[in-house]
């Protein structure tokens, strides 16, 4: 019996052992925990009475914390983690050490992700649930040793992980414990079993990706590890398993009801003693027996419980056995009923408004590491901002979140943690996908089962953004059969009956009219509106006029309340707010879209927060009779009157008080409207001041965390209206001298000069603006200024999320035809009349001077639409001072530009660069041959006469070899990259060399020979390059390129900065678009002097370059004295050998030349035939290689040799492409997936066959059969092609020629597996497409060939 029992413990510890080294449950959707305990409501059970009363849980005798410095180890690839450091004997002495609660990327753990839509490997990995990636997961594993209390000897223990992002798995003492998903809920284990007296140690692994992941794509920071207090808890065998309270109170809205429901594991007596906020006890009661138990207090009029209102009471359960304490749980009680009546949400019978804000449990150091001093912050800046609701977005916050709330006064909707965004909310949606169902249901109940006890919450939340479908409607029906005392709310249920309210996201002021004037029977609460990002809140009053006005309408929840960014660095060193894409350029990233709050992460309130403020706000007042003093005040609150506030005035003349008081006590019951009379008195103030009367509303006493003395409302009313002074210009006159009327000189063909006293006006005939103004000596207008007409700002962050730059564009650069310039003397003053056609914008402008006779100048600006013309919006209307906007053409400065190019610099030379080190090669080895013909040859005996055959022959042979393996990219690679090719290349070319030699008797050289000549051509071609990396600054100049246009996206830079690695964009000229990343330097007319000043060597046009006839003139001008100007597309095609498609439109393709495959049939013809004729050499070649390829795939793995799929072919249509098999058979049993690096679905042959390209070589049967050509774009799958389609502009057009075995992106391009892999090679595509040749095809030949001998872009 013993042996079978020892047998029996090795096997379960042999069990744990493997399971711990075999797990799959991070990629089982059907697997949400494992030996996990199951949820409660919020509560802790302590020792003893007194601890009870003291409420603090950390200074209970049951309480143990496992926060503190952990054992911690990262590794990058999931694959890399290790699977036996829970052992107690692992050596963990080089670990790290990191702190708990802390998530990795804020403690030098990886980088922090932003991402609003989509998973935070979209940039690397394609959807595919429940599968997450390999590459990138992150893992953590750590380890802790404790020492367990003595006293805790025959209790139950229990850890308490507070949040673990992604998932956990956890083991005790080298056994597994169990796992856990649904990062944003607490998971509790029972470890009574696995713990020991005295030394223990706890270890646990965290994914930074599990498949719970695909509920998780919430619009915040993507932060991995623990968020939230861990800790050890000891209860008797005999405890409450849980505890349920449900308060109700009667029709009357007057007594109340607690009912209690008890879970108790054991026998015992449960004594209920429920108190008030003084400590007196309102009612008791006792439950006896085991198991559920359950008992309901009936309670006279008890304090009530709303956000106003926020009383609770204290029930306390005590658990005895017999005389004695086995444990204390206080649970806060908050007696307050919601109901849905007549197409409202009532709280105590009253239809309250929901003033409310969604807050991300973030926090600028802590990330999801958030104190409960920050909550306290919170809550505080809420109750300034008279914000009275909270949502939970998009997930349970921790429970002390909900303490606060009950507390402190918010109504709180309780969102579960399910967010699938990235899948979208059509047949993909995981709402839909039976695998998450359990999920689904799961994170839902949780949700319940834990925040049930808290009166702040009035509404539970499916979840957010992640579609609709059954998943979701038997969340529904299942919260509803729980908890019949709550409403229930999902935004994308709409209107059904799977939603209590109707609550989406973003409706306009129409739609909130449109649905509150309708017959659906349902309240309107936005769950998310009046977005909050940049300079915004604009139309917040128009949003509360209208719920103000509809009954149905009841408020809604500002998207959203705190900035997310995090305290970070830039590259500087400079402190900084850092949002997506501040880390690293390969993650995902939506930038500063989580920059949408009311507050900034320190929690300063952001301008627009003082809005939200004023239009929340619970006390208005408006006039009655302001000539009496009289006003009226309404207090918009629910359930209390005004006497806990003062009234504070203040009247205002031109700004200045002067006349103020206090009104002590405010007799306003709630949602009434009360008369005041202020004592003011404005007899005495002079009826040419402004007045104005200020009223704010302040605190008595100290209440919810504001102070004695804060202002919660104020108004300001006009009593006397501002009177503008008119805008007059008249003459200023001195006594008895009479004025000196300005005059006009008309004589310059190019000005017209307004002179006077002491004064000077120079308008431009041209154009007419205002362009010299000289006063008293002073020029106060720089040398080519101008006074222009302006209809453009700078767009804020805002308009360039609603697209405004584009869609206000018209107005940017408006044309402006000068049609008349008139002048005038009028009434002793000079007047002079700019008119212009507008016919970009369809309409005139009327631009009127008026100079008096001191020089002041009145600009009076008009405009004329044409009506029937549709314009867009304007931004600005008015005038501004263009710098160096008004080019005089007769004063052009003629700059002499030295007519150059240099060998030296790389944009210009590349090409030539690449010629010149072919010619030095080909002197080298003409030099090698010389010389050892010297030493070695008879003196009647010439290298060249009497060797001519075999010199030639090495001069071509190792040029050529140079030529597959691209050995003259020197400069552009490291000079040991450069020396690997230029050995292979002398190594083949020696062998050809040599196999030549001993074909051909007549060109043999001896052995001695050869070897010299090997080694002198090596040392002299090597010799200059290494000369070259030595000197190269000497060589090599920075390019120095002006932009013409605006590159906001930095497209052009990167596509620069990828070819020319020493180019230095010195700025750009056009229209200032307050570019941060390069300068600003000017307008397009003076390109000449700018290029000038910063010695530039060439001018790039970007398509949006602001090109007129006059800036065409004066870049026509800068071209004929030597700059180079080229468009970025032709330099992009000429030089980089791609298409950008950034910079590319349809426009320009079509009228650019090229594209001609399908039109020329000769072309056509003559390719089919080339493909032939090469594919039936290469099959004799190859033959041999292919038979041995097949032997080896069917001798490691079975399964079949050719793998067979279908790729999309010439003009989109599909056919089926044939490849040695490189992967697994069941490499694709999930669907298409990119193949990535190091993809662990390679076998050991298909690393090889892969890397040096045999796998395609069975292609060359869809060659034969015409399907595909031996040169063109890589065909593409369908299910990707469908996809990129959407993503990438003129992706089908790589579909207009036949695909290829290699191409042009093959071998100028890594194998890609993102989107915008598949994008920049596309360009590649295009270019090939756009330049077919039969040269090109040869060229792609060569350097495929060097690809395959130098391994590049195969996975």
């Amino acid at each position: 019996m013993k042996k079978q029992l020892l047998f029996c413990c090795l096997a379960t510890l042999g069990l744990n052992a493997m399971q711990a080294q075999n797990f799959n449950e991070w990629k089982d959707p059907e697997v949400n925990s494992v030996n996990r305990s199951t949820m409660h409501t919020n509560y802790f059970a302590y020792a003893s009475a007194d601890e009870a009363k003291a409420g603090i849980k950390e200074n209970s005798k049951n309480f143990m914390t496992l926060n503190g410095l952990w054992k911690f180890n990262w590794v990058r690839n999931a694959d890399a983690r290790p699977t036996d450091f829970f052992q107690t004997n692992f050596n963990d002495k080089g670990w790290d050490n990191i702190k708990v609660p802390g998530v990795w990327e804020l403690n030098g753990y990886g980088d922090p992700i932003y991402v609003n839509v989509g998973y935070a490997w979209r940039s690397q990995f394609k959807n595919n649930p429940p599968f997450v990636p390999v590459e990138n997961n992150h893992v953590g594993s750590y380890r802790k040793e404790i020492i367990l209390p003595a006293d805790w000897k025959g209790k139950e223990i229990f850890a308490h992980f507070g949040s673990v992002t992604s998932n956990m798995y956890l083991w005790v003492n080298g056994r597994y414990v169990g796992y856990s998903e649904d990062s944003k809920l607490e998971a509790e284990f029972n470890l009574t079993n696995y713990l020991k007296p005295g030394k223990n140690i706890i270890a646990f692994q965290v994914f930074r990706w599990c498949d719970g992941t695909y509920l998780e794509d919430q619009d915040f920071f993507r932060y991995s590890g623990v968020g939230r207090d861990c800790y050890l808890y000891a209860r008797d065998k005999k405890y409450i398993q849980d505890i349920r309270v449900t308060p109700d109170l009667d029709s009357q809205y007057k007594d109340g009801t607690l009912n209690i429901s008890v879970d108790l594991k054991g026998s015992g007596t449960v004594a209920l003693n429920l108190t008030d906020a003084q400590g007196n006890s309102v009612a008791t009661a006792d439950l006896k027996g085991s198991g559920k138990l359950n008992t309901t207090l009936n309670i006279s009029n008890p304090a009530k419980w709303t956000a106003e209102t926020p009383n609770l009471y204290t029930l306390t359960a005590t658990l005895k056995n017999g005389n004695n304490t086995v444990e204390v749980l206080p649970i806060k009680v908050g007696f307050r009923k919601i109901e849905l009546k007549g197409g409202q949400i009532l709280v105590n019978g009253q239809p309250v408004l929901f003033k409310g804000a969604d807050r991300h449990e973030m926090d600028p150091d802590g990330g999801y590491v958030v104190s409960v001093e920050r909550m306290l912050q919170d809550i505080k800046v809420m109750k300034e901002l008279n914000i009275n609701a909270v949502r939970t977005c998009h997930y349970p916050d921790d429970n002390r979140w909900y303490d606060l709330c009950d507390q402190y006064g918010l109504y709180v909707v309780a969102e579960a943690n399910v967010e699938s965004h990235g899948m979208g909310y059509g047949d993909k949606t995981l709402a839909k996908n039976p695998s998450y169902a359990k999920a689904h249901m799961e994170r839902n109940q949780r949700n319940v089962q834990r925040g049930y006890n808290h009166p702040s919450i009035i509404f539970w939340s499916l979840g957010n953004e992640a579609g609709m479908g059954p998943n979701f409607e038997k969340c529904y029906t299942w919260i509803k059969n729980e908890d019949k005392t709550r409403a229930v709310q999902y935004e994308q249920a709409g209107t059904s009956e799977f939603t209590d309210i109707f609550c989406p996201m973003y409706y306009d002021y129409n739609n909130c009219i449109k649905y509150c004037e309708g017959n659906i029977d349902k309240p309107l609460i936005q769950c998310e509106y009046a977005h909050a990002m940049g300079n915004s809140q604009g139309g917040f009053k128009e949003y509360w006029d209208i719920t103000r006005k509809y009954p149905k309408y009841q408020g809604g929840f500002i998207w959203d309340f705190v900035d997310q960014s995090c305290h970070w660095k830039n590259k500087d060193g400079v402190a900084i707010y850092g949002y997506g894409g501040d880390f690293n350029k390969y993650d995902a990233s939506d930038n500063n879209f989580n920059d949408n709050g009311l507050i900034s992460p320190d929690r300063v309130p952001n301008p627009h927060a003082y809005e939200v403020g004023y239009f929340y706000q619970n006390i208005w007042t408006t006039p009655a009779d302001l000539s009496k003093g009289e006003i009226n005040i309404y207090n918009e609150n629910f359930f209390r009157d005004l006497s806990a506030f003062y009234l504070e005035w203040q009247l205002l003349a031109n700004g200045e008080i002067v006349q103020n008081g206090i009104v002590s006590d405010l007799n306003v019951a709630p949602q009434q409207t009360a008369k005041l009379q202020l004592p003011f008195d404005i007899k005495n103030i002079c009826s040419c001041k402004e007045l104005l009367l200020n009223v704010s509303y302040k605190l008595k006493a100290a209440e919810t965390l504001l102070p004695a003395g804060e202002t919660i409302a104020y108004d300001q009313m006009s009593i006397r209206d501002y009177k503008a002074p008119e805008l007059k210009l008249e003459n200023k006159q001195s006594s008895n001298i009479a004025v000196i009327v300005p005059s006009f000189q008309d004589n310059d063909r190019n000005y017209l000069i307004v002179s006077g006293e002491d004064f000077t006006l120079e308008f431009n005939k041209h154009n007419g603006y205002l362009c010299r103004y000289d006063v008293s000596g002073m020029q106060l207008m720089e040398d080519g200024s101008a006074l222009t007409p302006n209809f453009w700002r700078a767009p804020t962050d805002n308009d360039f999320g609603a697209g405004l730059q584009h869609r206000y564009a018209a107005w940017k650069n408006p044309e402006l035809k000068l049609t008349s310039l008139k002048h005038d003397i009028e009434n002793e003053q000079a007047v002079v009349r700019a008119e212009y056609d507008m016919k970009s914008i369809g309409g005139k402008l009327f631009l009127t001077y008026a100079i008096n006779n001191k020089g002041a100048v009145k600009v009076t600006q008009k405009m004329e639409a044409d009506k029937s013309k549709k314009v867009s919006d304007m931004f600005r209307f008015g005038m501004h001072g263009c710098p160096q906007g008004c080019r005089s053409y007769p004063q052009r400065h003629e700059v002499g530009f030295v007519t150059r190019i240099h060998w030296r610099f790389p944009l210009l030379i590349s090409g030539y660069r690449k010629g010149l080190f072919k010619v030095l090669d080909a002197v080298c080895i003409l030099a090698a041959l010389s010389i050892t013909g010297w030493f070695m040859l008879p003196a009647d005996l010439s290298v060249l006469d009497d060797y001519t055959g075999a010199s030639l022959f090495t001069v071509v042979s190792y040029l050529f070899f140079f030529y597959v393996l691209d050995a003259y990219n020197v400069g552009a690679e490291d000079f040991k990259d450069t020396t690997g090719r230029v050995l292979i290349a002398f190594f083949l070319g020696a062998i050809a060399s040599a196999s030549a030699f001993y074909a051909f008797q007549h060109w043999r050289f001896d052995r001695r020979t050869l070897l010299l000549l090997f080694s002198l051509c090596l040392l002299f071609c090597l010799g200059w390059r290494a000369l070259y990396y030595k000197h190269i600054g000497r060589f090599v100049h920075k390019a120095r390129i002006l932009l013409i246009g605006t590159d906001r996206a930095g497209k052009v830079r990167q596509t620069i900065s990828e070819s020319l690695t020493d180019a230095d964009i010195v700025g750009y000229v056009g229209d200032c678009d307050n570019d941060r990343e390069i300068p600003y330097l000017g307008t397009p007319m003076q390109v000449e002097e700018i290029a000038k000043q910063q010695n530039v060597t060439m001018i790039v046009l970007l398509p949006d370059a602001p090109i007129d006839e006059d800036i065409a003139t004066e870049l026509l001008h800068a071209k004929l004295h030597g700059q180079m100007i080229v468009d970025v597309r032709s330099f992009c095609e000429h030089m980089v050998h791609r298409l950008p498609v950034s910079q590319i439109s349809s426009e320009w393709l079509l009228t650019e030349e090229g594209f001609s495959l399908n039109t020329r049939g000769s072309l056509r013809r003559l390719k089919r035939a080339f493909d032939l004729f090469a594919t039936l050499g290469l099959l004799l070649c190859t033959s041999p290689i292919m038979l041995l390829t097949a032997i080896a795939i069917r001798v490691e793995s079975p399964g079949p040799v050719i793998y067979r799929q279908r790729r999309v072919g010439l003009f989109g249509q599909d056919f089926t492409v044939y490849k040695f098999r490189s992967m697994r058979t069941d490499a694709e049993k999930n669907g298409a997936v990119w193949a990535m690096k190091s993809d662990p679905r390679v076998t050991k042959v298909g690393k090889i066959i892969r890397k040096t390209r045999i796998d395609e070589l069975p292609q060359l049967w869809n060659v034969l059969k015409g399907e595909m050509s031996l040169i063109g774009p890589r065909p593409e799958r369908p299910e990707f092609v469908k996809e990129l389609e959407k993503e990438i502009p003129f992706y089908s057009l790589r579909h207009a020629v036949k695909p290829g075995v290699t191409g042009w992106a093959q071998v100028c391009y890594p194998y890609g597996s993102s989107v915008e892999d598949s994008r920049r090679k596309l360009e590649y595509d295009l270019y090939y497409a756009k330049n077919m040749s039969i040269l090109l095809d040869v060229r792609i030949i060569l350097k495929t060939i060097g690809v395959v001998l130098f391994p590049k872009g195969a996975r």
